[in-house]
């Protein structure tokens, strides 16, 4: 039998919390240690995985255990750079959506995997769900014939804040069921009935303040 997969989490907020109780039970893997800086999610881990080493940096958790995968489970302003440490340990990634703040972030991202040889993943599970597996039988089964439109809709919450932190799923399915690379992309973003400028950007956690930081945004 092959030798368990040790992994490490960054962030035990929302997701890191899903990440951890999923790779816990998973047979083929160990979960070795967490960190988060966060004095009650730091506390949290501790009870919850008692045989974790629990750390308040990812350059402790870096520094003091070996990893074979490391899940970067932050907030979007941290994942590049937390990916990129990661990478230089010699871990593959798994990142959390959105994968970065910027193309050129992504980039660095993935061109630090390639010099290494590593993997490195973002986190868009849902084309493995129950709900997609049944939709593609179908689709081959010729229940739905040919398509000329699909439409993506978010939770709900902030137009902004659904994109950046919902739109990458949408998108990743959408790209998924149609097949093939994307060629144009357009689209148009209202405020009060009227065209954003400039003026009206700003941090989209101030208009979704319980949300998690992702940069700014506009619109309605």
């Amino acid at each position: 039998m092959a030798e368990k997969l040790r992994v490490g989490i960054v962030g035990f907020g929302e997701m890191g919390r899903n990440h951890a109780r999923i790779w816990a039970n998973m047979p083929d893997a160990e979960l070795v240690a967490i960190a988060d800086l966060d004095a009650t999610r730091y506390a949290a881990a501790g009870e919850q995985y008692p045989s974790c080493l629990i750390v308040d940096s990812i350059d402790d958790m870096l520094a003091y255990v070996q990893m074979d995968v490391v899940i970067i489970a932050t907030q979007v302003p941290l994942h590049c750079v937390h990916t990129l440490l990661a990478l230089g340990r010699g871990c593959h990634v798994i990142c959390e959506k959105p994968m970065a703040f910027t193309l050129d972030e992504c980039d660095e991202m993935v061109n630090a995997a390639k010099a290494k040889n590593l993997l490195l993943a973002v986190h868009h599970q849902h084309v493995f769900s129950k709900a997609v597996v049944r939709a593609e039988e179908l689709i081959a089964q010729g229940f739905i014939g040919r398509v000329y439109a699909m439409r993506g809709v978010g939770k709900g919450r902030v137009a902004c804040y659904d994109l950046m932190e919902v739109g990458g799923h949408m998108l990743h399915l959408m790209r998924h069921f149609a097949g093939g690379e994307v060629i144009t992309i357009e689209g148009e973003i209202l405020k009060d009935g009227r065209r954003i400028t400039k003026e009206d950007m700003v941090e989209i956690k101030s208009l979704y303040p319980e949300g998690r930081a992702c940069g700014k945004g506009a619109g309605d």
